[in-house]
């Protein structure tokens, strides 16, 4: 305690405030544990920038710079000293761990690597993560997106207080920070609550969106200084009932995210308001044991998930092994506290801010070369299978661009006949449909799942000399883009409205349309966006496939339409491995999405028994499902959950080829 106490005189440092950092810690590592003990554990993150919000207005107002670049120096040079020693060690510590153990460790890298600019967060959203997906545990560097949210912040926040006064104490200070705070985070709220249904990664992963929940931090600060008719009576609120208020939304269940968010993020600022000394709240946050919990609660956040995601890469989390994984993560943590994070607070207090700002970016700049470097021996030091056959689209010497080929905005119509143009899978990817009359042509079109399958048509391509043509949109479900008007499905809709029209003036008789998608969130997307049974959902969708088949016969086209495959219940990279071999999650018994299958199967027979000569309907699940289970290697055939690797794509070529000739 005593060291904390240097950095906040008069006695206003707040130890309630540190075991509140305690229980938000806790609760976000047994949710990362078992996201089943504690399905919503994952808030203690909000609860945390709420603090922070509260802490960093607290120490500014107690700052009294002259000038605005003493100012901004020493906040900066501060969050340098607080925040780069101990991530730094975090980081390279699990480059090296990536390096050795994990099967895409490029992905990983690169998080890490934007981590150290504070950009993580920025980096998940661009490459499209879902924060609750399994493939985020796997990565050592995906809990950094908070600190990147912060850091973030706090380019900003500073800007704000310097021209409000408030740093100076100047008249209306307060007032003046107050209404800035309240303009900006208003909207981020909005924004928040808009976009979750339309770009929940989004949403989840960026400052604007989080702004407001840090900004409230800062409203609560000022509420309790300068408003005390306000704080007396929020402190006649038994505290108690607050804190298990916030206990009981760690159980909410996920799908009431946005719901538990905000109310934990304002049950969290009233809790900070109404703790009184008095209250057996205050007793209990304020123990010695669980204030120093508290003061490690960094370093248990940033050693506690690689050392998680680590463990799922080799001997996975099980009843076992849990309490040795509890050491490690409390040994490091313990560790990272008391000799890097203290003795960086205590012993180097910057006398000169301008060199210590220079000298984290240098070293910041060591490592992110050192991060860059690892990306290129990573495969040399792999201790795994090298020669795991998982690329998605390449095979041989053929070339298919698939950055080239995915959609997620929208160009001009000119601009996408030049893209589909360069879509076609053939051994030198410079066909273009003007210069051909006499070969047959297969137009494909899906979401990812697409994408899965190029291994198999370019098989089918070099059996058959055909040219195939390969399209896919990000995020997109052919459901969703009939069914859903609204933004990123009203994009979806316009690239398929596009891709006909452009098939439409080259394509000829004989010519082949394909339609792929997975299908693996049909009856689930329905429940969420429409009033509507999975019965009246796949009539509906059967209207529309058989609405395209129609238009495309109009020119002589026919239809084509294959089914979703078998979904896993965990990513195969973990499983592929030898040093896997402890692991729970690679019993051959759990290898499928018992649930998820059983939706899929139903879509596909239904489709197949309704098909009635509209479109040709290939089912690929039992040839798939089948060669899972009797093949002693099953992991193979996978890339991750959702989607086939080369060799899963390569083994449903023959069936494709069959139909497609039958």
């Amino acid at each position: 305690m005593n060291i904390l106490k240097n950095y906040f005189p008069n006695n206003s440092y707040r130890n309630e405030i540190d075991g509140l950092r305690a229980f938000a810690v806790i609760a976000v590592i047994v949710n990362h544990f078992n996201k089943d003990l504690l399905p919503s554990g994952f808030l203690g993150v909000d609860i945390f920038f709420v603090i922070s919000g509260y802490v960093i207005t607290s120490s500014l107002s107690r700052r009294r710079d002259g000038n605005f670049l003493d100012f901004i120096s020493n906040f900066y040079s501060r969050r340098i000293i607080r925040i780069i020693p101990a991530l730094l060690i975090v980081i390279l510590f699990s480059t090296l761990l990536t390096c050795l153990i994990h099967p895409q460790a490029r992905s990983s890298l690169n998080t890490g690597f934007a981590s150290l600019f504070g950009l993580s967060n920025i980096y998940l959203v661009r490459i499209a993560t879902d924060y609750f997906a399994q493939s985020t545990e796997i990565n050592p560097f995906t809990h950094t997106w908070s600190l990147g949210v912060e850091e973030q912040f706090y380019f900003l926040f500073p800007i704000l207080v310097w021209f409000s006064g408030f740093s100076k104490q100047e008249k209306k200070s307060y007032k003046n920070l107050f209404f800035i705070m309240l303009t900006l985070a208003i909207p981020s709220l909005i924004g928040f609550i808009y976009f979750y249904s339309i770009n929940p990664s989004a949403t989840y992963f960026l400052m604007p969106f989080r702004f407001w929940e840090i900004g409230l931090g800062s409203f609560t600060f000022i509420l309790i200084n300068k408003n005390l008719r306000i704080r007396k009576q929020f402190e006649k609120i038994p505290s108690i009932i607050i804190f298990l208020i916030l206990l009981i939304l760690m159980f909410l269940p996920l799908k009431l995210s946005v719901l538990s968010t905000i109310l934990i993020t304002f049950l969290t600022s009233i809790l900070i308001i109404c703790i009184n000394k008095n209250s057996i709240l205050f007793r209990l946050l304020t123990n010695g044991k669980i204030c120093y919990l508290g003061l490690m609660s960094y370093s248990l956040y940033l050693w506690h998930w690689p050392i998680l995601s680590f463990s799922r890469l080799t001997i996975g989390v099980n009843w076992w092994s849990i309490p040795f994984q509890i050491i490690i993560i409390f040994g490091l943590s313990y560790l990272s506290y008391n000799y890097i994070e203290t003795p960086f607070r205590k012993k180097f207090i910057p006398r000169n801010n301008i060199l210590v700002i220079l000298k984290g970016i240098l070293v910041i700049f060591i490592s992110s070369i050192f991060l860059f470097s690892s990306r290129i021996f990573s495969d040399t030091i792999f201790l795994g299978n090298k020669n795991r056959e998982r690329s998605l689209i390449y095979s041989e010497s053929i070339k298919w661009n698939g950055i080239l080929c995915r959609y997620t905005n929208v160009p001009s119509n000119k601009k996408y006949s030049e893209k589909f143009n360069h879509c076609w899978i053939n051994q030198n990817n410079i066909y273009k449909i003007k210069g051909s009359k006499s070969n047959k042509k297969i137009f494909t079109f899906g979401d990812s799942y697409n994408e899965q399958i190029v291994p198999a048509y370019l098989e089918i391509s070099k059996l058959n000399n055909y040219h195939i043509n390969a399209i896919y949109t990000s995020k997109c479900d052919f459901y969703e883009v009939f069914l859903d008007k609204k933004s990123l499905s009203r994009i979806c809709n316009i690239h398929l409205e596009r891709y006909v029209e452009w098939l439409m003036k080259y394509a000829k008789k004989g010519d082949i349309f394909i339609l792929a998608n997975s299908l693996s969130d049909f009856f689930s997307f329905s429940k969420i966006n429409y009033n509507k049974t999975p019965d009246e959902l796949l009539e509906e969708y059967l209207k529309i496939l058989k609405y395209l088949s129609q238009k495309l016969d109009s020119i002589g086209v026919e239809l084509v339409v294959i089914s979703g495959i078998p979904l896993l219940n965990h990513n195969p990279d973990i499983c592929s491995q030898w040093f896997t071999s402890l692991n729970n999650k690679c019993d051959i018994d759990s290898l499928f999405n018992n649930k998820k299958n059983k939706e899929v199967k139903r879509i596909n027979n239904y489709i197949k028994d309704n098909a009635n000569g509209y479109f040709k309907f290939i089912n690929i699940f039992n040839l798939i499902n089948n060669e899972l289970y009797n093949n002693p290697s099953p992991w193979d055939y996978y890339y991750n959950e959702n989607h086939l690797s080369k060799k899963g794509a390569k083994l449903i070529n023959d069936e494709i080829n069959y139909e497609l000739h039958n």
